[in-house]
């Protein structure tokens, strides 16, 4: 799968959430190089996250981040960081 592919699937499913998208491809790529982490994306690796939950994958509000954080910080969200996942 080309990696515009990938972008497509990606815009997708952050669209079908209601969530602001407004990363072009060119802007998305950019990130995943920068990061060095493009080969290992995935639920067992690394992910583009919100900066700021729900404010959408728009330039300036994306980061590259392991998998596993953005299940600790949703987990934060829903229990008040009242436990420990780690």
């Amino acid at each position: 799968m080309s990696r515009y592919d990938v972008y497509q699937r990606w815009k997708r499913n952050v669209e079908a959430r209601n969530l602001p998208c407004t990363l072009t491809f060119k802007q998305w790529r950019a990130i995943w190089d920068e990061s060095g982490c493009y080969e290992y994306r995935g639920r067992n690796g690394w992910v583009m996250a919100q900066i700021v939950a729900g404010d959408g994958f728009v330039p300036g509000n994306v980061e590259i981040i392991p998998a596993f954080e953005v299940f600790r910080q949703a987990m934060d969200r829903h229990y008040g960081g009242e436990r420990d996942y780690t």
